[in-house]
């Protein structure tokens, strides 16, 4: 009788062991995805001041669905900042501020545009801004940028920058 019970409980043990254990799996997977996204910054005639501010959501990653899909993290693999439709002439002065926050930017002087009219940023100060970026959108669903400068364009311009940012999202389905 007393080997009887200890199957019993043994078996019921196992399966209550196993079945709970199964509850507890999680389908968590890295994803590839971008986050490309750019802005048309129109400069003053008079004084070559310039001004702009763009909201970034989590929906604008490229390869992600939020309806679908959980983010449970999300990993900066590679950024950098393309400037164009500038002149050799053009000179231009930026920062970059996220959701108004002084202390959290990117500046660059004395900008000027190659044969081809662009200027390419991709140092590891820039990184980090965009590291930031990235974690605001993880952290709240979207962040403001404001680019902000000015510059010796007369015409008006505009500037182009385009943001490109290759990224890993930790998903859960």
């Amino acid at each position: 009788m007393n080997f009887y019970k200890l199957t019993l409980i043994t078996l019921f043990s196992l399966v209550i062991g196993f079945s709970f254990s199964s509850c507890d799996k999680r389908n968590d997977y890295w994803k590839a995805a971008t986050l490309d996204f750019s802005a048309v910054v129109p400069v003053a005639r008079q004084d070559g001041y310039f001004e702009q501010t763009i909201r970034i959501r989590n929906v604008d990653i490229q390869g992600y669905s939020p309806s679908r899909e959980d983010m449970i993290d999300i990993r900066n693999i590679d950024s950098w900042l393309l400037l164009s439709n500038l002149t050799r002439l053009d000179r231009i002065s930026f920062r970059i501020v996220l959701d108004g926050d002084t202390r959290v930017f990117y500046e660059q002087n004395g900008v000027s545009g190659d044969i081809q009219g662009e200027f390419i940023i991709n140092n590891d100060v820039y990184y980090s801004l965009m590291t930031e970026v990235m974690n605001r959108i993880r952290y709240k669903g979207y962040v403001d940028i404001t680019i902000v400068g000015n510059s010796n364009i007369s015409d008006g311009g505009p500037i182009e920058f385009n943001f490109s940012n290759n990224i890993d999202i930790l998903i859960r389905d």
